[in-house]
């Protein structure tokens, strides 16, 4: 059994390590911060479901970014996706002209899709949220595995690394809001809009506030 002794040494020890990757970026940060979660308080998403989940992300990038409907349900059927979207997801796939705010949305989720790799082992690692992946890398791991093959072939990372990511982009985030209220620039070239979609990805792995995928939310 952990004690509240050790939750709180392993914590700080995290919260430490964060702030040191922030200090050597040049990325402003507020001590006053809390850690986060602790490994013997998260349960781990099944393989499947975060595979199910990254394949579903990138398919509704790709609606996002001008795919067409029809090539997106053919892809659906082809991995198999069909009901494993969430009801968000499925109100802009169903969308005939969907409005440009929500292509927008969705066109970032590729991002999110690249953490979930990540979290199976297919990314090598992540670094700070400084730009965008180029999409062709994760859609070529998918195109290779398929939802059997990222399942068969994960690595998974333990606990202990995803709440090391967590807690790293929770801080990272606070910079950029810190910076957009502030109306100065973005210290370390923070993307805003990777640095949202990788706290979205890694709060849903830890089960954040026990909130669904369209339900999460990245709080500061």
């Amino acid at each position: 059994m952990v004690t509240d002794e050790e939750r709180e040494r392993q914590c700080l020890a995290r919260k430490s390590r964060s702030e040191q990757i922030l200090r050597d970026a040049g990325i402003l940060q507020i001590r006053a911060l809390p850690g986060i979660e602790t490994a013997d308080q998260v349960e781990p998403r099944a393989t499947i479901e975060i595979a199910r989940r990254a394949i579903c992300l990138l398919l509704v990038a790709a609606r996002g970014s001008g795919l067409d409907v029809r090539t997106v349900r053919k892809l659906t059927a082809y991995h198999e996706m069909g009901g494993f979207f969430t009801k968000d997801e499925q109100a802009f796939l169903d969308s005939k002209r969907p409005k440009e705010r929500a292509k927008a949305k969705f066109s970032w989720r590729t991002e999110a899709s690249w953490v979930l790799l990540w979290a199976l082992g297919f990314v090598d690692r992540l670094g700070l949220p400084s730009g965008q992946i180029e999409p062709w890398s994760a859609i070529e791991i998918v195109e290779a595995n398929f939802v059997d093959g990222l399942v068969n072939n994960a690595k998974p990372r333990s606990i202990d690394e995803i709440l090391d990511e967590a807690d790293l982009i929770y801080r990272c985030h606070w910079a950029v809001r810190h910076a957009e209220r502030s109306d100065v620039d973005i210290e370390g070239k923070l993307e805003p809009g990777v640095t949202f979609e990788r706290h979205h990805a890694l709060n849903w792995l830890i089960r954040y506030e026990n909130q669904d995928w369209d339900d999460i939310s990245t709080d500061t």
